[in-house]
């Protein structure tokens, strides 16, 4: 069930690999162009998530950042997937998206694709709970019917 302890108390399991990539908006003056290099996004004002820092769950977008050399600003920060996509889509800037989430923007041509063209490392997303927890009915009934799904679920068809 669980894939290992995570903590005192707590236990976890993997949901999903998410895959987040660089896109601009149609706007922006990168929005179209193909077989960009990265650096090409080096000075690009950025969209970030609060999350994307050091210290946040986001953590490897801020890494990439760094290790990519992209010292663009950061114009807006929220913790709002729905806002930063909004954003970005505005052309404030370009912005690291995952890419299940805004595929519908991007088959309308609302959003566009950057490099790197396969996508920054992943984001994992977990089930955490303490191994204490007591469950209503039915929390119990999520819960189980999480665990069941998953189980069901290769990890790698999990997101679209």
């Amino acid at each position: 069930m669980p894939d290992a302890p995570s903590g005192r108390g707590l236990s976890s399991q993997l949901l999903a690999h998410q895959r987040y990539r660089f896109y601009c908006g149609r706007s922006h003056h990168l929005f179209g162009k193909q077989n960009l290099p990265l650096q090409a996004l080096g000075r690009e004002p950025f969209v970030s998530f609060t999350s994307a820092q050091l210290s946040g769950a986001l953590a490897e977008i801020a890494v990439f950042r760094a290790s990519a050399a992209m010292t663009g600003d950061v114009v807006v920060t929220s913790s709002s997937l729905e806002e930063i996509q909004r954003f970005v889509r505005a052309g404030w800037g370009i912005g690291c998206l995952p890419e299940h989430t805004v595929q519908a923007d991007v088959d309308k041509g609302n959003l566009w694709p950057l490099p790197p063209y396969d996508g920054v490392p992943n984001i994992d997303i977990h089930l955490v709970w303490h191994e204490d927890s007591r469950f209503s009915q039915a929390e119990r009934l999520f819960f189980d019917y999480l665990h069941s799904a998953m189980a069901s679920v290769g990890l790698e068809q999990r997101l679209p």
